[in-house]
């Protein structure tokens, strides 16, 4: 079933971006990538000078815009940071490029450097407006991809309750140009069908990684096998069955999913706006936030498939519960060494997976890809907790 699905992880961060594994660079994420089963990874950073180098001595053209290292796949990708002020308001968005060629990455870059922090960090600080930057990259990048990332966190979503805008209109003349919407790790595709103005998008989502490690949590799945830029951004933007679908968090696991105050060890799922306990405006969440602005009672059904994950050490620390006398790191090598962990989390049914690893770990890998997991929710930057039973 999953020969002819390839699989995309072209949101992540390098360790010139703040608070990243110094393994985070080409040569770390190209060793882990093909281990856990990611066809095709985002460089991140790509317009970070010493990473920059790092791409045009490294990376090896394949196909238009899908390039090779170690045997791994890569796009030439990044996230941008436009703070800009809007009518007279501070607007905060984060977006992710994904360009065609190197020789785009050097031409944007260039008309970029005059607006702001380009090496400062892996993620350039830009005061420039989200249209301005759509129509900038277009003029130099026709076959470029644009997406708006993780839209719903409080801080840098576009639609976040701080970032300045209630619709993608208000952003953007035509919302359109962008590629497809990314979900992020505290919101899924089925909560964004509650939004009218979304239903002309499909939804990706990707791990945005700041580790090796962390690869993988989030993915996005397309049909086939050979794929060009053109071939992918195409899956995006139109409503066919190229685009399968996407591999989830939980949202309830997302940093930002409830409402909340971290100091106040304080969350709820309700529309309290106070903290009760000191008084000030909680951090407003994924979930209210698109309660607010949703003019649905319900949400329309989502046209394309979606698999719900836990990430792989959460899966690791199950089996040692079971397996009291096996270290973290044995179970962690026995599992990469026998299955990608794409295939174990999304795609090998339980049957498989207990052939082929010596866990009994089927039953509970499909109880989490059917999304009858309980949590203790995520907010204001505190991931949330699976609550875990042991499963027969």
């Amino acid at each position: 079933m999953y020969e002819n699905i390839t699989v995309l992880d072209l949101h992540i961060h390098t360790k010139y971006s703040i608070a990243c594994s110094k393994d985070a660079d080409l040569k770390g994420y190209a060793g882990l990538g093909k281990l856990k089963g990611i066809d095709i990874l985002g460089t991140g950073d790509m317009f970070k000078k010493e990473h920059l180098d790092e791409i045009k001595k490294h990376l090896i053209p394949e196909e238009k815009g899908i390039y090779k290292y170690n045997d791994q796949k890569f796009m030439l990708s990044g996230e941008l940071s436009l703070i800009y002020r809007e009518s007279g308001i501070v607007k905060k968005v984060h977006i992710l490029l994904i360009l065609s060629s190197i020789e785009a990455i050097d031409k944007i870059k260039k008309e970029i450097l005059p607006y702001g922090k380009i090496e400062s960090t892996g993620r350039p600080i830009l005061k420039l407006s989200t249209q301005d930057l759509i129509d900038l990259v277009k003029n130099n990048d026709a076959d470029s991809i644009i997406i708006p990332a993780h839209i719903w966190t409080p801080h840098f979503g576009i639609l976040g309750r701080k970032s300045g805008y209630d619709r993608l209109s208000h952003a953007v003349k035509n919302p359109k140009e962008f590629s497809a919407i990314e979900t992020g790790l505290s919101s899924d595709p089925e909560m964004n069908r509650y939004i009218e103005e979304l239903d002309a998008f499909n939804m990706v989502s990707f791990s945005d990684a700041h580790s090796p490690g962390k690869l993988a949590r989030e993915f996005t799945m397309i049909r086939g096998n050979k794929l060009d830029i053109d071939i992918i951004r195409n899956a995006f933007e139109n409503k066919n069955d190229k685009l399968i679908g996407t591999a989830e968090f939980y949202p309830e696991e997302g940093k930002y999913y409830a409402s909340g105050h971290r100091k106040c060890n304080y969350y709820t799922l309700d529309k309290n706006e106070i903290c009760p306990i000191c008084k000030k405006p909680l951090t407003e969440g994924v979930l209210k936030r698109i309660k607010d602005l949703s003019g649905r009672k319900k949400p329309i059904k989502h046209n394309k498939q979606t698999i719900y994950t836990l990430p792989f050490d959460r899966i690791v620390r199950y089996i040692k519960k079971q397996k009291m006398g096996t270290s973290l790191k044995a179970i962690r090598k026995k599992l990469i060494d026998n299955i990608p962990e794409t295939h174990l989390t999304a795609f090998m049914n339980g049957k498989e997976i207990d052939k082929t690893i010596p866990y009994s770990i089927g039953c509970f890998i499909e109880k989490i890809r059917s999304r009858e997991l309980e949590f203790n929710p995520g907010y204001d930057g505190v991931y949330g907790e699976p609550i875990i039973r042991e499963v027969k």
